[in-house]
């Protein structure tokens, strides 16, 4: 909401429009700075929210359609090819029953 309903609207009216969508998207893209690649892809998706909220003309669009994109990509990382997996070390001390007595 920040993004395109402030952020966006006062960056285009003191700019152009898609001056303000993209400064706007630079941001967002900014604000995931998880690694450069994926601050890149946030920059994008900024850009086509940005888009949505202009040819839409409401903000529930662009929050629903980052909502179901946040969604894909918890279950990609949770389920998919970006799980991470753990080693056969890891495997074999979750599995081991730990040596402690735990009963009170």
């Amino acid at each position: 909401m920040v993004f395109r309903g402030v952020l966006q609207d006062v960056l285009a009216a003191n700019t152009s429009t898609w001056v303000g969508v993209l400064l706007a998207s630079v941001l967002f893209g900014m604000m995931h700075p998880m690694t450069l690649a994926y601050a890149v892809l946030a920059t994008i998706m900024g850009v086509y929210l940005g888009w949505l909220y202009l040819a839409t003309g409401d903000l529930l669009t662009p929050i629903l359609t980052h909502a179901a994109y946040d969604f894909v990509v918890l279950v990609w990382l949770v389920r998919g090819s970006g799980a991470v997996e753990m080693t056969e070390e890891e495997e074999e001390e979750e599995e081991e029953p730990d040596d402690e007595d735990d009963s009170w």
